[in-house]
């Protein structure tokens, strides 16, 4: 449901109901970290939204959402020995997420605009009425946009993530730090258009990926990648 509250503010409220199967490998892949469970049900949630849109602030567009997730059978992975060397897949408790999002963006100034943006999740075990660890409790993004069809476009982008662990990162575990995410990751692309005719487009782009080289992980097996750069052309037609 989307009615127009006014020529510049749109409302929004949303009902769904979903499900989340679990992978393959929590049911049936046992490996060097991970006892199966192949007894694993469907995690099912039930999602409640509700928000605003509005350029009643011109120059500035906001948005501003209230959401709530009730989960029910959550896959949770727990260790299965004292020395958290190995784990498992279970279906815990029910969980409610539930929070509040906002984006800004300013209206191009020179071809300049502003963005961010923010969410703060407070995750609850119904059962225990203890708030989740391991799980995202709020995000940032900032950046800037460069918009210049006869010169160039280019944008820089910043995004956090607070992962909630005990504290910004958890001790040494052998020897290696278990969660590492205290930085921001900036990303920096550029795009060129070099020819252009009706609909046939050719570009040429460079983007630079966590051009400060940060690190931004909640486990210490899948650290985020340094950084790294990537360039090409694209061609539309």
């Amino acid at each position: 449901m989307q009615p127009k509250f006014t020529d510049n503010t749109l409302l929004r409220a949303t009902v769904s109901k979903g499900f989340n199967t679990p992978n393959i490998v929590a049911r049936f892949g046992d490996n060097s970290f991970t006892v199966a469970n192949p007894n694993l049900k469907v995690e099912e949630v039930t999602s409640y939204q509700v928000g605003v849109e509005t350029t009643a602030l011109a120059p500035v567009w906001l948005k501003v959402s209230l959401f709530r997730h009730d989960v029910s059978k959550e896959l949770e992975n727990v260790p299965v020995d004292s020395n958290a060397i190995f784990s498992t897949w279970i279906n815990s408790d029910k969980v409610r997420h539930q929070g509040v999002e906002a984006d800004i963006r300013t209206a191009p100034m020179y071809h300049i605009s502003l963005f961010g943006g923010a969410t703060f999740v407070d995750s609850k075990n119904l059962a225990t009425n203890l708030i989740q660890t391991d799980s995202p409790r709020y995000t940032y993004d900032v950046g800037l946009k460069y918009d210049n069809d006869k010169l160039f476009k280019t944008i820089l982008q910043g995004h956090y993530v607070w992962w909630n662990q005990t504290g910004p990162q958890l001790p040494p575990y052998n020897g290696q730090i278990y969660a590492q995410y205290n930085a921001m990751i900036f990303d920096m692309s550029i795009t060129k258009t070099v020819f252009r005719q009706k609909d046939n487009k050719c570009d040429v782009f460079f983007t630079a990926h966590n051009i400060f080289d940060g690190s931004q992980y909640d486990e210490n097996f899948f650290p985020n990648p340094g950084r790294w750069y990537e360039g090409g052309v694209k061609y539309k037609f």
